[in-house]
């Protein structure tokens, strides 16, 4: 899928203690949801992405986590998500095989295959995202928040963006298995994005 169709690329405090609580490290256990004011930083504002994005590399070192969120086995599953469907693309590779050990059966990556592997983009990093609540439904803990689905990708003829700047909401429907946070559903969300701050963070030079 491409980046505008990516839905093949998320509290008040005492409620966020709570959240930290149920979720920290690789569990989430919260019940009911967790939610975050967003920052009024501008959402357009992003590091300038890189040329060139190794296949295998991995995100710069950050001093800042990139949300108060960055604690919770969910949120640190779709970052390691992100990581691996970025490198799968980079490095054309069809079958995924970095995602799919990081996301359930019920993902489908057909029409990914069909959008950001066969129109050759380049992810300079991880699409950029930042969790802005945190909801639970049983098994399922729902990340939810604001991910930059336009104006990151690269054109590999090029190194020029593939498609004007965007951002949008995007929910990642989480599951534990095998004590693994894996990626079950990726959708739209109509979480307001506006004034949310969304950092993209390109990959180490190899």
């Amino acid at each position: 899928m491409t980046q505008a169709h990516r839905v093949a690329a998320l509290v008040a405090i005492p409620v966020l203690a709570a959240a930290v609580a149920g979720c920290g490290g690789g569990d989430s256990t919260s019940s009911g949801s967790a939610s975050a004011t967003p920052s009024t930083t501008s959402s357009s504002t992003s590091p300038s992405p890189s040329p060139s994005a190794s296949a295998s590399a991995s995100p710069s070192p950050t001093q800042a986590p990139l949300s108060r969120f960055e604690d919770l086995g969910p949120v640190k599953g779709v970052r390691a998500w992100n990581v691996a469907y970025a490198q799968d693309v980079n490095a054309q590779q069809f079958d995924f095989p970095r995602a799919k050990k990081l996301s359930t059966s019920a993902l489908s990556y057909q029409s990914i295959a069909n959008s950001d592997i066969k129109d050759k983009q380049l992810y300079p990093g991880p699409t950029p995202f930042t969790p802005v609540r945190i909801e639970r439904s049983g098994s399922i803990v729902k990340v939810i928040g604001c991910a930059r689905l336009g104006g990151w990708t690269l054109v590999r003829a090029t190194n020029k963006p593939h498609d004007p700047p965007k951002v949008a909401g995007i929910a990642f429907n989480m599951t534990k298995t095998g004590g693994v946070w894996k990626v079950a559903d990726v959708t739209d969300d109509d979480v307001t994005c506006s004034g949310v701050k969304v950092v993209g963070v390109p990959f180490a030079p190899s």
